[in-house]
């Protein structure tokens, strides 16, 4: 999205400018004039109020994504730390009875 593209269509809407990527915004932002330059500080503020809103959107949104993976993640390692300690107990009662046989305490058959 370029510049002037960007300002009369996110303006126009009354919205913030939306950026496909990170490296789009980048661009559109070193196409603008410099911060400190009197002439278009008054004009540009409007802009970059929208610029900084879409942008705000923007990670908004990947919050959300975000915490909706982590959730999903939590989720799943719920499920694994379950079967790790059925895992676990299972081998433990599999030792205990193969140390009683290796000792003689439950050998069928023996005198």
């Amino acid at each position: 999205m370029k510049g002037e593209d960007a300002a009369d269509a996110g303006i126009a809407r009354g919205e913030g400018i939306k950026f496909d990527s990170d490296e789009e915004f980048e661009s559109f932002l070193r196409e603008q004039p410099a911060a400190d330059d009197p002439e278009h500080a008054a004009s540009d503020s409007p802009l970059h109020t929208q610029v900084i809103n879409g942008w705000g959107e923007q990670l908004n949104g990947r919050i959300d994504r975000l915490d909706t993976r982590m959730d999903r993640l939590d989720a799943r390692m719920d499920g694994l730390e379950r079967e790790v300690r059925d895992g676990f107990s299972t081998m433990a009662t599999g030792l205990a009875q193969i140390t009683a046989l290796l000792k003689g305490d439950a050998a069928p058959g023996r005198d």
